[in-house]
């Protein structure tokens, strides 16, 4: 989605919108790699696997903003479409939850 938005960006308007919009799909890619990989070291009871999500969903709340801070104030990107490739990326993952493959079960 974040290389799709891109290379229309690129076509339609210009180089620096293409590289703000990759800059917003990639902090949604990074900060939702973080939370995934911290949830995959799971195990452990109900309340612990609860507040590992809670505490990694923390923590990357905080790092897209550090990361939108970043590429604001530091490499100056048009806001509106970082902010709007970030958004086009959050259905993916809704959507990967709900495409899963098929359960193996057990004979």
């Amino acid at each position: 989605v974040t290389i799709v938005i891109a290379v229309v960006l690129l076509g339609l308007i210009n180089a620096w919108s293409a590289f703000s919009a990759f800059t917003g799909g990639l902090i949604s890619v990074l900060s939702n790699s973080y939370l995934a990989g911290r949830l995959s070291l799971g195990g452990g009871t109900p309340v612990r696997i609860l507040s590992a999500f809670y505490l990694g969903e923390l923590v990357k709340v905080i790092v897209t903003v550090v990361l939108f801070l970043f590429v604001i104030i530091v490499l100056h990107v048009e806001v509106l479409y970082a902010v709007l490739a970030y958004i086009a990326t959050l259905p993916v993952y809704w959507l990967a939850l709900l495409i899963r493959p098929p359960e193996i079960k057990a004979e």
